[in-house]
């Protein structure tokens, strides 16, 4: 029998592993949401990629097409990603009301893009706001949104598969 501690621990690991995994599948559907929105606007499939590059590569990543540079964009980006899942996950394990949850994550989602779009991407990217569409950008973000919000389904299944 597990001690109240132990619960306790368990508990706050599978609520992180869900939102971790609820972050890199929005994550990803917002990347392959702003591919093919580049194709759309007659850029290279991995535009968005490259321009998440360029917090390590600057303009050199702007190259068209897949190069190396390209996966670091991938990894910074899922990673920003699960980070924020996780963080989400953490503030909202109270509920499971699914409208609630939605529109924590829609709001979560959009107070992240117009913190990145009115502050981080000027510091750490300015390639990002000045070669993206702001429109994208916020339905990737609303995207993205739709998958944070699932996060307590996430954890009952982590929770059955465990016991």
């Amino acid at each position: 029998m597990q001690s109240g501690n132990q619960h306790a621990r368990l508990s706050a690991l599978y609520t992180l592993l869900a939102g971790l995994q609820a972050g890199v599948l929005g994550g990803l559907l917002m990347l392959l949401a702003l591919s093919l929105l580049n194709l759309r606007h007659g850029r290279s499939f991995w535009n968005a990629a490259n321009l998440f590059a360029t917090v390590f590569y600057g303009e050199e990543a702007l190259r068209r097409g897949f190069r190396f540079a390209t996966l670091s964009g991938v990894a910074f980006h899922l990673v920003v990603s699960a980070a924020f899942g996780m963080a989400f996950a953490a503030a909202t394990q109270w509920t499971e009301n699914r409208l609630l949850l939605r529109s924590l994550a829609i709001a979560a989602a959009l107070a992240w893009y117009f913190t990145c779009d009115l502050w981080l991407w000027h510091r750490w990217t300015p390639f990002l706001p000045m070669y993206t569409y702001r429109v994208d950008m916020i339905a990737a973000h609303l995207l993205f949104a739709l998958l944070l919000g699932a996060h307590p389904y996430y954890r009952r299944s982590l929770v059955i598969a465990n016991h």
